[in-house]
């Protein structure tokens, strides 16, 4: 596969064009599997939704699909139109829960996330599919998880003593929405994710940014931001392409006038299609 430093693309469609939010198909479409448990803790169960295409009898990449709210608990449901949306162009996907910060600090989100990945491909078979196909998506926050999952990859360092399995947690294809990925730039609202100051500890602030870990063999990264986005700036987007350029990986980014950071990425058609078109290219089943 032919590598790019970095590729900068600019969105120059008017929002009007963006932001089309009519629902695709009907929910004949696909098939829901819900309320699947992949991990558990003293005081936490997690559950996934796994969304496929209705009546698929092929094996199918998956892309676990985490939802936007911060560090704070929320319904896996919020993430159920962007996991359908991706149903309905020939994928399976699994959208996750997380903890929230009232029951654990990082790396507890990661962690999380990685168990998901852990669970599918544990489980591969018996959903009819690809183990060595999986991807992750998510907006906000959850881009921050889905990008972090994938370059940090089955870093040991991560201390995880929930981990029961030696399965891989690796990811091979990754796509972040509006995704806070250097956290030196939120030097207050970040604390409660970590535990910590910044000025207590620096190195862990550090060491929780995404932008630290890109490699050469990072998986294949899809970044889009707004350009008019004043919660998490699209110059996030453009520190992680020069990061993943620097270490000679595959990533491209689009940046897009005016949608600000709501989370548009649940109903925009042109990003459903964008993501999907990434996905199957990387994520070829055997």
């Amino acid at each position: 596969m032919r590598k790019f430093s970095a590729i900068l693309l600019l969105g120059l469609l008017h929002i009007a064009a963006l932001a089309q939010s009519a629902p695709q198909g009907t929910s004949a479409d696909i098939e829901i599997v819900r309320d699947l448990t992949f991990a558990q803790y003293e005081k936490s169960t997690l559950k996934l939704d796994l969304y496929r295409p209705a009546q698929s009898q092929e094996k199918l990449p998956v892309v676990i699909v985490i939802r936007e709210g911060g560090w704070q608990h929320g319904e896996k449901e919020s993430s159920g139109p962007l996991a359908s949306a991706l149903a309905r162009r020939g994928l399976a996907a699994a959208s996750i829960e997380y903890r929230g910060a009232s029951e654990a600090v990082f790396p507890a989100y990661v962690n999380d996330t990685k168990a998901a990945i852990r669970w599918l491909r544990t489980n591969a078979a018996a959903y009819n599919l690809d183990p060595d196909a999986i991807g992750a998506i998510g907006g906000s926050w959850g881009g921050y998880l889905s990008v972090y999952a994938g370059v940090t990859s089955d870093t040991a360092v991560i201390a995880d003593a929930a981990r029961t399995s030696d399965t891989s947690s690796s990811l091979s294809a990754v796509v972040g929405i509006s995704a806070p990925l250097d956290l030196s730039g939120f030097p207050d609202s970040m604390e409660r994710f970590l535990g910590e100051s910044y000025e207590s500890n620096p190195d862990l602030w550090e060491f929780a940014s995404a932008t630290t870990h890109a490699r050469k063999d990072s998986p294949p990264l899809l970044l889009i931001a707004s350009q008019a986005d004043t919660t998490v700036p699209y110059e996030q987007t453009l520190s992680m392409a020069k990061a993943y350029g620097e270490a000679g990986a595959e990533i491209e980014i689009h940046l897009l006038p005016e949608v600000g950071h709501a989370p548009f990425w649940n109903y925009n058609v042109w990003l459903h299609d964008r993501a999907a078109e990434f996905f199957h290219r990387h994520l070829k089943p055997d």
